[in-house]
């Protein structure tokens, strides 16, 4: 299914507390989500932040256990950069150091 936009994946460069945060957004409007990292440590915490997140929400009434169960599965989490190669919109949000 492609939006109203023509924008049906967005890929995220960059999966730390802003990253991980606009996954989460464009995914609750039904996108399909493309979160690409360096390696499989800052996937492993850009998915704990991601459910961390939902289940707080879930928690605190503010989504539907089904609807946190959908934005979930929106949300692909990758080190390959090929992945990416696909999405309609790429948003950078790599963390400055």
């Amino acid at each position: 299914m492609v939006s109203a936009s023509g924008i049906d994946t967005v890929a995220i460069v960059g999966g730390g507390f802003m990253g991980t945060g606009i996954a989460e957004a464009v995914a609750l409007t039904g996108l399909h989500v493309v979160v690409r990292d360096v390696d499989d440590a800052s996937i492993e915490r850009a998915r704990a932040r991601i459910e961390s997140s939902l289940a707080e929400s879930v928690r605190g009434a503010k989504l539907d256990g089904a609807v946190a169960d959908d934005v979930r599965a929106r949300i692909e989490l990758t080190t390959e950069l090929d992945a990416i190669a696909g999405a309609d919109l790429v948003i950078e949000a790599v963390p400055e150091q």
